[in-house]
């Protein structure tokens, strides 16, 4: 496996660090089987991407962990393109650096790939539970393990079902009990327990995170999310993790013609070019005579000129209606 630099790898750290990698990302955008919102294979460079903003400095730990647990992260690499290729590329990978005593943790990506990162830890690990943060139960017959989910406030009727006949290896935090749940509880229920966590960014609420294929109000806020990671951090032993579910974010648009309105959702950095070959951001979008116009700026301008400086920019027009 090759790796990318510490600079450009996950939290954007230098190499000065004496300290032995112990935790490897791996950037997994697997995109097959979404339902309703796409952009889930941009999730892993985008997250790498806003980590270099990140302060390294923990004011819980008090210290710079990465100093002391050493992080790589993978360089990107071609993704199979059959869903059941790609769900075995990834339980390969974690399997070899499971095999290295290493971390690993996997960005996707839509959430089927959980599915794929479990298996050598379930190979493992004797009685790895699984906990879980998302909207949806997912609940799969594949996790035969035992599940410990939260945030959940989207179930079907055959998940219902499934979730009786599995009532003593599956416990739901549901998140309209959130002012009711007994955290106690939660934390006998992980005592001294191996566990991979896996984490749907829709658990969270839409407030605060829009940027997923299927936002849902009603979700986990971030202390909370929080306090919920700390116990089980200090009452098991977590040894991989997946974060996934991550999408472009999106702006929404009115735009007014001349035969009422129209409404359309594009991604902040939607980048498009002209005839001349031109990147730009897009600033401002807006209908004329049923035609699309973007108000562009140029990519290699955008890091030296104030936006007020419109004298730059240019408009393209599309055949949309």
């Amino acid at each position: 496996m090759k790796y990318l630099s510490n600079k450009k790898g996950f939290l954007g750290i230098d190499n000065k660090s004496n300290s032995k990698d112990s935790v490897i990302v791996i950037p997994f955008g697997l995109e097959k089987t979404v339902s309703y919102g796409g952009g889930t294979s941009k999730g892993p460079k985008e997250i790498i991407k806003a980590s270099h903003q990140v302060e390294l400095f923990d004011e819980d730990l008090n210290c710079e962990p990465y100093k002391k647990i050493g992080i790589k992260t993978i360089k990107p690499f071609p993704i199979k393109k059959n869903i059941k290729d790609a769900i075995n590329q990834i339980a390969k990978i974690n399997d070899s650096l499971l095999n290295q005593k290493l971390f690993p943790l996997v960005l996707g990506g839509e959430h089927s790939i959980t599915s794929g990162c479990i298996i050598p830890f379930v190979q493992r690990y004797k009685n790895v539970c699984l906990l879980h943060f998302d909207a949806h139960a997912d609940l799969r017959e594949s996790y035969n393990n035992n599940v410990i989910s939260f945030g959940i406030r989207n179930i079907s009727a055959e998940e219902t079902s499934y979730l009786k006949k599995n009532n003593k290896r599956i416990k739901i935090f549901w998140a309209k009990d959130k002012d009711k749940w007994n955290l106690n509880l939660f934390k006998k229920l992980i005592k001294n327990k191996t566990v991979y966590l896996t984490f749907d960014v829709d658990g969270f609420d839409s407030s605060v995170m829009a940027a997923t294929g299927t936002p849902e109000p009603g979700g986990l806020f971030w202390d909370e999310t929080i306090k919920i990671i700390k116990i089980a951090a200090k009452n098991s032993k977590i040894v991989g993790a997946d974060v996934n579910e991550l999408k472009e974010v999106g702006i929404l648009v009115f735009g007014q013609d001349q035969y009422g309105g129209s409404m359309l959702m594009l991604p902040i950095e939607d980048v498009c070019k002209n005839s001349d070959g031109v990147e730009g951001i897009i600033l401002n979008l807006f209908f004329i005579k049923k035609k699309l116009l973007f108000l562009v700026l140029p990519e290699k301008l955008c890091s030296q000129l104030s936006f007020q400086t419109t004298t730059f920019f240019k408009f393209w027009t599309s055949k949309k209606s």
